[in-house]
């Protein structure tokens, strides 16, 4: 996260926090939240909301409950530990969940919530991927890496079962083809044309506790999961949480993980092919997204847009506009009319 402390040093930056006070106050200092003012838009919290989320302590894998802007005067976002306190909570089952980037903590993680319910004008559980500007190094060192690195060999496997597909469609269709190629006296019998793959490295006993608190949603049965929505590092967690669901031997979780609708914004990463409902955003000015993402992998280019979601900040990628733009099933940006 090299950009923005650079960007700091211009006046406009003033507009990462429209209350200027936020970046003086001293519990704000102490909690860490000067990235997630950068990424989030924090500016639509209300002073309450920031108070009780400064005033928190963060733990990765916590779950917010955040409702959109004015639906409630009091208790507009609920803290509450994890899986089984969101599940013990009486009301609707939650439906719509969202993972926030690396160095976000609660505020980040809420702000980007808040977006996401603004748009789909329902409840959003968002799950805490770190503890704020103190976790961008280990993060770094270690989140990022490891996430990247078991993407990376889900990658792999789809490539290696992709290439046995085409070797089983090339192979010859009669005997006497068979027996007049130059392989025929070779090892091609041995493929049986199970082309499901053995991804048993992709899933490994060890995850991160956003990517366990997603998981668990999905095992719940009789809940049905519309929407789940990335931002960075995030992208990660969800594609990781997918990869755990997929070896699920229930086919009801297959069908839960099939039906959802995943959006991802400033990374683009592999997900499982039973995940049937992606659609990835990156901005074209976004070099630690694009640093990021798998190259082979469709996508969504937002023009003039960078990694951050604050749209105090020039060039930010609109959550609003790229939710709405889902919405249409489109493979190119469109831009918006004023």
């Amino acid at each position: 996260m090299i950009l923005y402390p650079i960007e700091f040093r211009f006046p406009w930056m003033n507009a990462l926090a429209p209350r200027g006070e936020w970046l003086l106050g001293a519990s704000l200092r102490s909690r860490n939240t000067v990235l997630d003012m950068a990424l989030y838009n924090v500016g639509d919290l209300t002073d309450a909301e920031i108070e009780t989320l400064t005033r928190a302590t963060n733990r990765e894998g916590r779950v917010l409950i955040v409702y959109p802007s004015g639906w409630k005067s009091e208790d507009g976002i609920v803290l509450l530990d994890d899986h089984a306190a969101v599940r013990d909570r009486p009301g609707p089952l939650l439906e719509h969940f969202c993972i926030a980037g690396v160095g976000s903590s609660d505020l980040g993680a809420a702000a980007l919530a808040r977006d996401v319910a603004n748009a789909v004008r329902a409840p959003v559980g968002a799950i805490v991927a770190g503890y704020g500007m103190m976790d961008v190094v280990t993060e770094g060192l270690g989140g990022w890496t490891y996430l990247r690195a078991r993407n990376r060999l889900l990658d792999l496997v789809d490539d290696d079962l992709d290439d046995r597909a085409k070797r089983r469609d090339d192979a010859p269709d009669t005997a006497d083809e068979a027996s007049g190629g130059p392989h025929a006296d070779g090892d091609a019998g041995d493929d049986t044309g199970d082309d499901t793959g053995d991804t048993s490295l992709v899933d490994t006993a060890w995850a991160t506790p956003d990517v366990e608190t997603l998981r668990r949603f999905f095992l719940d049965a009789d809940r049905d999961i519309k929407m789940v929505v990335g931002h960075s590092k995030g992208c990660l967690s969800i594609a990781d949480a997918m990869v755990r669901l997929a070896r699920d031997p229930d086919p009801a979780v297959h069908d839960r993980i099939g039906r959802v609708r995943i959006i991802t914004t400033g990374a683009v990463v592999r997900f499982p092919s039973v995940c049937a409902n992606v659609t990835q955003y990156l901005g074209e000015l976004d070099i630690l997204g694009a640093c990021n993402s798998r190259g082979n992998l469709p996508r969504v280019l937002v023009p003039n847009a960078n990694h951050h979601l604050n749209t105090w900040v020039p060039y930010h990628l609109s959550m609003a506009q790229v939710l709405r733009h889902a919405e249409t099933g489109g493979t190119h940006w469109v831009a918006e009319t004023p």
